[in-house]
């Protein structure tokens, strides 16, 4: 067993409690996953590098179910350092609510708050 494997699995899976955790689901990643492939592109073209994170971590999910489910593969060099660092890196981001699902949702805030801004200046004679 590669001891970069097991390194990868260890982030995986506190990247998967973690998504458990914010969707209340025991879906995880997957969820996450699903999540930001539901999202209209006007809506998720608006937050930088969501199409690169969403490739990432459908990456990261073939590299953790190939390391679980495929014979051997814990013997046999499946994943990188960089691989490593970036799990730990999207983790910080969800902690730090700079994640893409967060953006999205600071994003539709705003704009419900603008559009309720805009009814009140118009109901109270505004422009």
């Amino acid at each position: 067993m590669l001891e970069i494997n097991v390194r990868f699995q260890e982030e995986y899976l506190r990247l998967d409690s973690l998504c458990r955790d914010f969707f209340e689901s025991k879906r995880g990643v997957s969820l996450y996953i699903e999540h930001m492939e539901s999202t209209e592109e006007k809506e998720w073209s608006q937050i930088s590098g969501w199409e690169s994170d969403l490739r990432a971590l459908k990456r990261m999910r073939h590299i953790r179910n190939k390391l679980a489910h495929e014979v051997d593969a814990l013997n046999k060099r499946v994943c990188s350092e960089r691989d490593i660092s970036w799990i730990k890196n999207f983790y910080i981001r969800i902690m730090d609510e700079t994640d893409p699902l967060t953006r999205l949702s600071d994003l539709r805030n705003q704009s419900f708050f603008k559009r309720l801004w805009r009814k009140i200046k118009r109901l109270f004679g505004g422009k």
